[in-house]
């Protein structure tokens, strides 16, 4: 799924991570959200979601080009590969 440059911030990423934890998109392999308007905030709702078993088949994350700080988005890489 490519979301790419659609100015997706902390909210928009918030219910995207919502969604996917409520079962939608059960066969979401690849998920691309490069350039958009992603903080820390959206990146940890994110994370959680999918540490929590969203998307469950979800094996690779673009995060590049967001203003969530390295951390954020090394957390979050690492909740897709450490997800219950």
């Amino acid at each position: 799924l490519d979301l790419g440059g659609n100015e997706i911030d902390d909210e928009g990423v918030r219910h995207l991570g919502d969604a996917l934890a409520r079962g939608a998109a059960p066969a979401l392999e690849s998920l691309n959200l490069f350039n958009n308007k992603i903080g820390d905030e959206g990146a940890r709702h994110l994370g959680d979601a999918l540490a929590n078993g969203a998307a469950p088949v979800l094996a690779e994350l673009g995060l590049s080009d967001n203003p969530a700080s390295d951390a954020a988005k090394q957390a979050l890489q690492d909740a897709l590969e450490n997800r219950k």
